[in-house]
């Protein structure tokens, strides 16, 4: 991360990490890793992600700011009869539970 931001990343985070970047990523696959480092080359911001950012880019979440615009506009779109609109990527996980809930339903009616 220092050859990315230089200074600011040791300005902010020291050359070692104190154990808080650490806990934050410990549970993450070398697939969801490569996924957060890849995002980096998208950071647009002048100052490094901070360790949840990382973490939300990893697994393909929105930063906190942009998480909240969306919800925002959502809002919005409700507030004038619009149809809400999914922005989230499926996971193969998630869609893989929802064919099973849909699936478990459609048995209790016939």
């Amino acid at each position: 991360m220092t050859d990315l931001f230089g200074h600011k990343w040791t300005s902010s985070h020291d050359f070692s990490d104190n154990g808080s970047w650490s806990s934050f990523l410990d549970d993450l696959n070398g697939q969801q890793f490569k996924k957060g480092i890849d995002a980096l080359k998208d950071w647009t911001e002048s100052w490094p992600p901070t360790a949840t950012d990382f973490r939300n880019m990893c697994l393909g979440r929105a930063r906190g700011g942009e998480e909240q615009h969306m919800i925002a506009s959502q809002q919005a779109r409700q507030a004038e009869g619009l149809p809400l609109m999914i922005t989230k990527e499926i996971t193969p996980e998630e869609r893989e539970y929802g064919n099973s809930q849909a699936a478990a339903l459609k048995g209790l009616f016939g």
